[in-house]
């Protein structure tokens, strides 16, 4: 892949790094075909995806919930987001990022995965636009005030558009779920769970009219400490986004 990579530079191509794959298990071209289904709906975006979502069932005739499909997060009301770019930390690369030691976006990643105690490991997070291992800690992508190709940067994965090909399919015993149709590299990127971002108040609200099966809890620290003993549970602490999905 490094090989590779320098190829492309050199040429000059706009393509990515991430479109290629040498292992031999990966058939890229065979893609999953469902004989029949009573459901087929040819893309469940309608058209705000880069790649139409077909959604099919083949177990019965029931057809997903309207949805307003979106592939931004969408703040309700009393969610605050910091969106001011001089809070981002930007790089000045000109190779791709290759080069983690000189890049201050991959720096805070690879400072971010020391926290608690944990043993500095320059190698964390995109190898050539995958995902190995899980980097519990996040990853901190570059962005729009980096001076690297926003298209070939080895450090921006997540904020492309949708380029594989999904399906969202009926199971028996779990509801709508989403498969990809074709076989993707170890370490791929999929999609992201974009939605609507609630307030504690509001997520439960809606958790009682319409199901909490899809909801997302991102304040998963507090998750986690307030399932422990002692944890001061009398202590009030402000209302954390939830995420509900509008894919």
């Amino acid at each position: 892949m490094e090989e590779l990579h320098q190829y492309l530079r050199k040429t000059g191509s706009p393509m990515s790094v991430d479109l290629f794959d040498f292992d031999y298990w990966v058939h890229c071209l065979a893609e999953f075909v469902l004989d029949k289904c009573f459901i087929n709906i040819k893309d469940l975006s309608y058209g705000v995806e880069n790649v139409p979502i077909p959604c099919v069932n083949e177990l019965d005739h029931t057809q997903p919930d309207t949805i307003r499909y979106s592939t931004q997060r969408e703040p309700t009301e009393g969610v605050n987001l910091n969106l001011d770019p001089n809070f981002l930390c930007s790089c000045d690369c000109e190779d791709d990022c290759q080069d983690k030691t000189k890049c201050q976006c991959w720096q805070l990643t690879i400072q971010g995965a020391t926290l608690g105690g944990r043993v500095p490991n320059t190698s964390v997070g995109y190898v050539y636009k995958r995902l190995p291992e899980p980097v519990t800690t996040g990853i901190y992508e570059c962005n729009s005030g980096c001076k690297c190709a926003v298209k070939t940067c080895l450090n921006r994965v997540v904020q492309h558009p949708l380029t594989l090909k999904l399906q969202v399919f009926k199971t028996a015993p779990r509801g709508w779920g989403i498969r990809c149709l074709n076989d993707i590299p170890l370490g791929s990127f999929i999609c992201i769970y974009a939605g609507r971002l609630l307030t504690e108040q509001g997520a439960n609200e809606g958790g009682k009219n319409y199901g909490d099966e899809y909801l997302a809890e991102l304040d998963y620290v507090e998750v986690v400490e307030g399932i422990k003993e002692g944890y001061e549970s009398d202590v009030l602490e402000p209302e954390m986004p939830l995420s509900t999905p509008e894919r």
